[in-house]
């Protein structure tokens, strides 16, 4: 189903951007009334999957996207962070100090030996 949504969200961008004539708009399989045919078939096509995947269609993809992390200078230290954040669900998603200080002390643990509390 992800594949023919993918197809079809391609088919629709490439015939909104056709330009057409006077005499094309006005036929009845002009390329905007297709395209708006095949919206209505992607929007379906997207409330079933969302029932497949029970989630909510008004989520929209916000939830299938991953979270990327640069705020540290160490490579690892983000990684780290990124993992963290993407195994989490949505409504726990965003971590706060306590989660942020447990990732550096187990990392800095197990990269460098015991070094006590930070």
């Amino acid at each position: 189903m992800e594949d023919l949504l993918r197809r079809y969200h391609d088919e629709i961008e490439r015939l909104e951007s056709r330009e057409l004539s006077l005499e094309e708009m006005e036929e009845e399989d002009s390329a905007y009334l297709v395209a708006d045919r095949l919206k209505s078939r992607a929007s379906k096509i997207f409330q079933r999957l969302c029932v497949l995947r029970n989630r909510p269609p008004e989520m929209g993809g916000t939830r299938e996207k991953r979270f990327r992390y640069s705020g540290s200078r160490y490579t690892e230290v983000n990684l780290h962070v990124q993992k963290f954040v993407n195994k989490q669900s949505l409504e726990e998603r965003m971590p706060d100090y306590h989660d942020i200080r447990y990732i550096l002390c187990t990392y800095y643990n197990n990269e460098y030996g015991n070094l006590g509390s930070l």
